[in-house]
Parts: structure tokens; sequence; C-alpha cells
């Protein structure tokens, strides 16, 4: 039997100084979210099995109790009546639920194709999640903890976005999909190489003995 070809450290998404929102708690958690993005990643470029799969869907949803409650016992210090709150809570119930349907169609569905549209909308999500709102969220919470009146807050925190506008949220979901995308395809052709290099070394002897 072959041995399994080395797998590389790649990271669709490698974790960046500009993922964290100045929340310890939070920027810890956040890492937590990365890293079962990067074993998606992994799994899609080295084959996986569909209980693996499982697992880390599992993961992705016990994540989601947990790390938005968090959030939301953190932003409920600021009016629930905000919308850029009520906005927030919407956002994690839209992702706690898409995890939840993809898990459902893993018994059917292709778990290949399944993870390739569950990467993309990670990648999606957390880019415009953390890079936008948790940004925008922890300046009004870090000012208003500080003392500063909610809407002299709300004005920092958009003075401090200001080169951070919905184009740019875009431009950087665009460039993370078409890298982690060309990348992904480069890395699974890579790992099918030294299988088959593997494969060819281990017939030899039998080819020559």
């Amino acid at each position: 039997m072959l041995d399994a070809a080395p797998r590389s450290q790649f990271d669709i998404v490698p974790w960046s100084s500009s993922f964290e929102i100045g929340i310890a708690i939070i920027d810890e958690q956040h890492r937590q979210l990365v890293a079962l993005l990067n074993e998606l990643g992994h799994g899609y470029v080295h084959g996986v099995e569909r209980s693996e799969v499982e697992r880390i869907l599992d993961a992705l949803i016990e994540y989601a109790g947990y790390h938005f409650a968090t959030e939301e016992a953190l932003w409920a210090e600021l009016p629930t009546n905000d919308s850029a709150f009520e906005k927030h809570i919407k956002s994690h119930s839209g992702f706690a639920n898409k995890v939840r349907s993809m898990r459902s169609k893993l018994k059917t569905d292709d778990s290949r194709k399944l993870i390739e549209d569950l990467l993309a909308f990670l990648v999606t999500w957390l880019a415009h999640h953390i890079l936008y709102e948790d940004k925008y969220l922890s300046l009004v919470l870090l000012r208003v903890r500080e003392g500063m009146q909610l809407s002299a807050a709300k004005q920092h925190a958009q003075a401090a976005m200001a080169g951070q506008t919905s184009i740019l949220i875009q431009r950087v979901l665009s460039m993370y999909k078409k890298l982690s995308s060309r990348a992904l395809v480069l890395e699974r052709e890579e790992y099918a190489r030294q299988v088959a290099e593997q494969a060819l070394a281990a017939q030899e002897p039998d080819r020559y003995g």
C-alpha cells in the first residue's frame, strides 16, 4: 500500500492582522473560524472522507453558537434598537441557517461540490462580516466604553473606516475568491502529481526485479 503523499501547509485564507477588530476574545474566535475554513480548503485539495466534512460542518455549527452568543453579549452594550445591531443579528442567523442547510445536503449532494460552495460562502461572509460589520461595531463599542456618546462614537467609527467602502469590500472579496480558487486548483494538481510520482516509483522495483 502506498504511503500518502505529503500534504502542504497551504492555507486558503492565512490569518492576517487586518482581521483583528481590537477585542481579544472575538479575535481569537475569528481565528478559529479561519482555521476551520482552512481545514475545508485542505480537504478540498487533498481529498477528504464525507465523515470528515460532517465533522467540520458540525464544528462550524457549534462555533456559530458560542461565537455569536459572545458577540451579541458585547454588542448588547449598545442600544438594541440600533439598526447596525439588528442587521448584525440577522447576519448571524443567516450564517447558522446556511451551514445547517449544507449539513443536511451532505447526505445526498456531492461532497466536493458542497465544499466548493461552502468555501465560497465562508470566504465571502468572513471578509464582509469581519472586515466591515465587526470592525464597525467594535469601534463604536470601544468608544462608548470610554464615555463617548453613541452618535459621536458612530461618527468616529465611520471616519476610521472611511477607506473601507462597500466597493473596497467587494474588491477584497473578489480577490480572495479568485486567489483561493486558483490556488486550490494548483494545490490539488500538485498533490495529484505527487501521488502519481509515488505510484510510479513504487512500480519501478517490480519492473526491473
